[in-house]
């Protein structure tokens, strides 16, 4: 169990620096990598749960307060909710892919 979280920290640190890339493609496709890469070295559905609950969250807080996450932004908060959701959908999809290909090695 000890293992598993330490993957889940190392990823979203790893998440984290790429965030600071600026190259925004090979970013992507990293990120899109080593979250393949966590679904399978955790290998339990609940971890999809890590990226989905934060997004709910943030898209619930953006709509019940009715403005911007941030003052310099100029959408309507109905956007960013959408952006959340589909971010935590995203990530979640493909921790997806890594607990499945975990699931088809093992058997």
């Amino acid at each position: 169990m000890v293992a598993r979280i330490v993957v889940i920290v190392a990823w979203i640190a790893a998440l984290g620096l790429l965030m600071t890339w600026d190259a925004t493609t090979p970013a992507l496709i990293v990120a899109a990598a080593a979250t393949v890469i966590a679904g399978g070295l955790v290998g339990r559905w609940w971890v999809l749960l890590v990226p989905v609950v934060p997004a709910v969250l943030l898209g619930l807080y953006v709509l019940i307060d009715g403005k911007d996450p941030g003052e310099w932004w100029d959408s309507e908060p109905i956007t960013y909710a959408f952006a959340f959701g589909f971010a935590g959908a995203a990530l979640a999809f493909l921790l997806a892919v890594g607990v499945a290909l975990n699931r088809l090695q093992q058997r």
